[in-house]
């Protein structure tokens, strides 16, 4: 950044105003571009939760009719799966039939419904529990009682209209008793359940004996049943077997109920028996219940007092030790569409498709991949990524360098052409109240008028002189403070032209393409390698085993990829901020302790992350929250500055640690422009993140960085203004020891200082890990704030640096080269 520095023709105030107005610019420019947190801003539902889904996960239902058990995905993304338990009756409707039932399906995020070019496309229903029941092998015969009442038939109808969605034509058959007859088995066919089932009272029903017969036909395997592997009996009557004088409607009943109670371990390895109740009052007699209990008893099924076919569904197909889905409905994801674990609604609805009544539906949330690794649906491969981001990344440097190499330059100097050169108007002209000199300072030619001058310091000269001067005054440095504005018009590529900040934001924005490149490289085999196995280890499970693989289905929301962040922005920021930080050694001996240095930031902002994520896991906090992610984000910016500049000449200032730790966590806010995108693919936008960070704290670093190799000690109170060159002792020898006081020996004699008191030897100026440093050896050295400074106490110089001894007072100065 350049300096803007008065002169007795410009109060000096307004320089430093526009050095922290230009400070403000420079730091709100970068807030527009940050990268950020979801927590602050409340409205932004769910987005905490992009940590805590992964494909395969039990997903949630609320619905008390259908229960979503489980959602997967095709190995490639492309197709989604959700699985469906029907809890309770629906009616007749087979929701795998697209004639009979219609499905509406809508996806929302954070209640926005996606649209169609993102949103899943249903493709299909399947009935996977009547394909799996046709596998088993399970055939089902159905005992109707006609002799009910007109509802009670009916409601035996609707429930045979339910049984044949699961177990379909060929599994499912029914037969009919009413007065003395028994019909023959015949399969559940739509003519048959809209003209059989009609109510035929009679004072008659044979019911033992049609429950033996058609026991009989199964068990020898007469007709249907010849290559059925598991045979059910389902008896749907209300058992009244009795007349009203109490004497038995069949004449062989006793002999048939003896058959009935008789146990048959033979038949029951493959037959089974249920009875449900269907009178109109739900309360049979309990003397003809109880054979019928025994009955279904000794073939291993059991008795209901109420028909409910999904509870004896269950009980049917739980006798085999299956737990089977419903449904499995299909979808189809378009080409390109990024998961990044945002918790998405699924919402289905099915609809008579002739009325257009709602028949039930349910809702699931569930969510998928990562923030930093995202699952894109036949996205592009790893090495198209890295290239794409190399590419943004390189485009936006050689903006950075276009914009602080050119565009700023060339504003500032065209404000100190409109400042600073005037066209001369003759004698007697005045700049500011101040007499401009009628001849040039360099080459004494008298001005004429309409000559362009430079009045930038007390020493006026032609425009042309100063040029070739190399833009500054000839008694800029020692004598003048002022006289300087460097800018190479023949020449915009003159790296003298480009703002301070420049080499230190490039430096930054290096090491975070460096980063984010390995970074990206090695998501994947760095979880599976360190970070998987250390979690699993905390919960003493073995890596590989399916428990293993339950705790990562349960636990993975915890599991994320801020170790690795931590580590490789740690080391390769550090790498460049160090290299910029640390001068005055030889090449080998640099090198080796940027090294170092970069090195001990990785492993510490690894394990501040890394221990902040264990503890989320074990602790079971699936959801990150502002007050989690500011833990390591904090210290790690705290790690990187300080050892990136410990022992140099860089004195940083709290403030502007804090300054940089609060921007590099505000650096998230734009993560909230893009959450509701479901095509972009986060893993280039993270690139702009990680430069944001290292920007960031470069510029933080810079504010409190030397702006050139020369440096100065100003003396200035009990002697006219001066400033003393310390770089040439220590240039000449880094060793050197400028001793200040009042002893003829000392390298600053302090003899013009008559009226304070100063001790024959009073402090030392010293390069002290390469920076200079005071050492105050008598007391009467004083801070500018007239705070004492005691014996042996050590005050490190840097820019600005005030300190005060007798009646003078002594300022580290820094200048431009």
């Amino acid at each position: 950044m350049a300096r803007v520095i008065s002169t007795p023709l410009f109060n000096r105030k307004y320089s430093i105003m526009a050095r922290k107005v230009y400070t403000l610019l420079l730091t709100a420019l970068m807030c527009f571009s940050l990268m950020g947190c979801d927590e602050l801003f409340p409205s932004m539902k769910d987005v905490d939760g992009m940590f805590d889904g992964l494909p395969g996960k039990e997903a949630s239902s609320n619905s008390a009719f259908l229960e979503v058990k489980h959602v997967e995905f095709s190995p490639n993304y492309k197709h989604f799966f959700v699985d469906v338990v029907q809890k309770r009756d629906i009616g007749p409707y087979d929701l795998s039939d697209s004639t009979v039932v219609k499905t509406k399906a809508s996806e929302t995020i954070d209640e926005t419904i996606l649209g169609r070019e993102s949103a899943l496309a249903l493709t299909g229903i399947e009935n996977v529990e009547a394909r799996e029941i046709s596998k088993l092998g399970i055939k089902m015969l159905v005992l109707a009682d006609l002799t009910l009442g007109d509802s009670a038939v009916a409601y035996q109808r609707e429930t045979l209209g339910e049984m044949r969605s699961s177990f379909g034509h060929d599994n499912l058959f029914v037969a009919f008793m009413y007065g003395d007859s028994l019909t023959e088995t015949m399969p559940v066919t739509d003519y048959v359940i809209s003209n059989y089932f009609v109510s035929k009272p009679a004072e008659t029903k044979l019911l033992y004996r049609s429950v033996l017969a058609k026991k009989s036909e199964m068990t020898r395997r007469q007709g249907v049943w010849a290559n059925a592997k598991r045979m059910t009996l389902v008896i749907l009557s209300d058992a009244v077997l009795y007349q009203e004088d109490n004497a038995p409607i069949d004449p062989d009943h006793f002999i048939l109920q003896q058959q009935l109670l008789a146990p048959d371990t033979l038949t029951s390895k493959y037959f089974s028996a249920y009875y449900v109740n269907i009178s109109d009052n739900n309360m049979p007699a309990d003397n003809s219940v109880v054979p019928l209990k025994v009955f279904c008893q000794n073939t291993g099924g059991v008795s209901m007092d109420k028909l409910d076919w999904t509870e004896l569904k269950n009980c049917i197909l739980g006798e085999n030790g299956r737990e089977l889905v419903t449904y499995r409905l299909q979808f189809v994801n378009p080409d390109g569409k990024v998961y990044r674990s945002v918790k998405r609604k699924l919402e289905l609805a099915f609809y008579d498709a002739k009325s257009g009544k709602p028949i039930t539906s349910t809702e699931l949330t569930y969510s998928a991949g990562k923030v930093y690794d995202p699952i894109i649906v036949n996205g592009p491969p790893l090495w198209m990524v890295v290239i794409k981001g190399c590419v943004f990344g390189l485009v936006l440097m050689g903006l950075v360098y276009l914009v602080f190499q050119i565009i700023i330059p060339y504003v500032r100097y065209r404000l100190f052409l409109k400042k600073y050169v005037i066209e001369y108007q003759g004698g007697n002209m005045s700049v500011g109240n101040v007499m401009v000199s009628e001849s040039c300072y360099l080459c004494k030619d008298k001005f004429e008028e309409g000559d362009q001058i430079v009045v930038k310091c007390e020493h006026t000269m032609h425009k042309s002189c100063w040029d070739e001067n190399e833009y500054h005054c000839p008694e800029y440095g020692r004598h003048c403070q002022e006289g300087s504005h460097y800018y190479n018009r023949h020449n915009l590529l003159d790296f003298r032209n480009a703002s301070f900040y420049l080499q230190w934001i490039m430096a930054g924005l290096l090491a975070a393409l460096l980063a984010w490149v390995v970074f990206t490289i090695l998501l994947h085999p760095w979880s599976d390698m360190v970070l998987e196995p250390t979690f699993l280890k905390t919960q003493g499970v073995a890596s590989g085993t399916p428990e293993a693989l339950k705790v990562m289905d349960e636990k993975a929301s915890a599991l994320d990829q801020f170790p690795l962040f931590g580590l490789l922005i740690g080391f390769f920021l550090t790498f460049g901020l160090a290299a910029m930080a640390i001068s005055n050694r030889n090449p080998l001996q640099r090198i080796g302790e940027i090294f170092i240095r970069s090195i001990l930031a990785a492993v510490c902002s690894y394990l501040i992350f890394a221990l902040v994520e264990w503890l989320c896991f074990a602790f079971g906090i699936e959801e990150y929250e502002m007050y989690v992610d500011l833990i390591p984000w904090t210290l790690s910016s705290f790690v990187i500055t300080y050892v990136s500049t410990a022992g140099t000449r860089i004195r940083l200032k709290m403030r502007m640690v804090l300054a940089s730790v609060a921007l590099s966590v505000l650096s998230m806010l734009v993560w909230n422009l893009f959450f509701s995108n479901t095509f972009l693919d986060f893993r280039v936008l993270l690139l702009l993140s990680f430069f944001v960070y290292a920007v960031s704290l470069a510029v933080f670093i810079a504010q409190a960085a030397p702006r050139s190799e020369r440096y100065f000690l100003r003396i200035q109170g009990a002697v006219k203004e001066t400033d003393v060159a310390l770089y040439k002792w220590f240039l000449a020898n880094p060793e050197y020891v400028v001793s200040i006081g009042h002893a003829a020996e000392c390298a600053l004699q302090m003899s013009w200082d008559v009226s304070g008191y100063v001790a024959p030897h009073q402090a030392d100026v010293v390069m002290y890990k390469g920076a200079p440093c005071l050492i105050v050896l008598e007391e009467g050295v004083f801070r500018k704030n007239q705070k004492p400074l005691k014996v042996g106490d050590k005050l490190w110089l840097s820019h600005g640096v005030s300190f005060v001894i007798g009646k003078t007072t002594f300022t580290y100065i820094e200048k431009d080269s």
